[in-house]
């Protein structure tokens, strides 16, 4: 069965990465992988910070268990909030060594749909398949709207199929949003984009909706209309050398992903 891929540190800012995917594996009837990735190494007494664990423990052991106690609070956070519904199945996995590759080695082996993870500093892992990123400090609850932030470049149509995909087993409206950094012409004017999504928000499609944000100071214009627009999550498609992705990595993904303003979905380049 397909399965929703939550990485954890095992910190209580991890908790609303975790329970979000809980709530994402329910909307598409999927299970849950709890990952944890660390470094084999014992526990000491005199270590700073930690709480004495016989010597024969060590990072796994610990990890392991308290991977269960997050799969016991997601149990109960789930029928709290799905008091009628069966709850998706929970897996509990440790893995050692660079945590790129052990994302990888998952994705391939366990048919893995959705990577969710908590904010952190710096750029977003590479990962092969789409990676919603989660407030610390911003609990999500919902997936009523999607906002997809694109500037025409060719690679958003798959993006764009992807979610409207996803929209029918969540069901959410799709939000297009048509960014213009100011003096940047680089796809501005993709004609078969733009016609592609014209389509797409006509009678056939009425759950997308369309609309433009351009100027300076793009992203403040940019959390502005999604806060507006009750938007629950933000969505782009990453790829290293679009200019509109260097000034969201800039203004959004690496300055502020720790005290981002909305869960961020970021979608591999097809």
């Amino acid at each position: 069965m397909k399965t929703v891929l939550i990485l954890t540190d095992l910190s209580k800012n991890a908790l609303n990465a975790a329970e979000a995917g809980l709530i994402l594996a329910m909307q598409n009837q999927v299970n849950l992988l709890l990952f944890h990735s660390c470094v084999n190494l014992p526990m000491a007494a005199s270590y700073p910070g930690l709480s004495w664990i016989n010597e024969e423990h060590n990072w796994l052991d610990e990890s392991e268990k308290q991977l269960k106690s997050l799969a016991k609070h997601l149990q109960r956070f789930g029928e709290r909030m799905y008091p009628h519904e069966a709850l998706p199945t929970i897996h509990c996995e440790v893995g050692q060594g660079d945590l790129r590759t052990n994302i990888a080695a998952m994705v391939s082996k366990k048919q893995v749909e959705l990577v969710v993870m908590g904010g952190r500093s710096g750029s977003p892992i590479e990962c092969p398949k789409p990676m919603l990123i989660v407030a610390q400090k911003k609990p999500m609850r919902k997936l009523d709207k999607l906002t997809f932030a694109t500037n025409f470049n060719e690679e958003d149509l798959s993006a764009i199929q992807l979610l409207l995909k996803y929209s029918e087993y969540c069901n959410f409206q799709l939000d297009i949003v048509h960014v213009k950094p100011d003096g940047d012409q680089e796809q501005s004017s993709n004609e078969p984009i733009a016609s592609f999504i014209k389509e797409l928000s006509e009678e056939q499609h009425p759950v997308v909706r369309f609309t433009e944000v351009g100027g300076k100071d793009l992203i403040p214009r940019l959390y502005a209309h999604c806060k507006e627009t009750e938007t629950d999550v933000l969505a782009l498609t990453y790829e290293e050398d679009s200019s509109f992705v260097r000034l969201l990595k800039e203004g959004l993904v690496n300055k502020s992903i720790s005290n981002q303003q909305l869960p961020l979905l970021i979608l591999p380049k097809r």
